[in-house]
């Protein structure tokens, strides 16, 4: 479930703005918890740094952002 706002501890969190990358992590089985308009907020878990690691890559590959 996504719960609107912002979580007490932000710090224990991932904070994602770009639209593609959340798409990219949803895909692959990684949800945020929260959401404040654009941003959303993932776990701090090894899968979803991983997953944003190789997030990352691929649009570097690509020459993109």
């Amino acid at each position: 479930m996504l719960c609107r706002g912002v979580p007490k501890d932000t710090a224990r969190f991932f904070q994602v703005s770009n639209s593609e990358m959340v798409h990219f992590l949803m895909h692959n089985g990684v949800y945020p918890l929260y959401s404040d308009g654009n941003l959303f907020y993932f776990r701090q878990t090894p899968e979803c740094k991983e997953l944003m690691s190789v997030y990352r890559q691929q649009i570097s590959k690509k020459g993109g952002k």
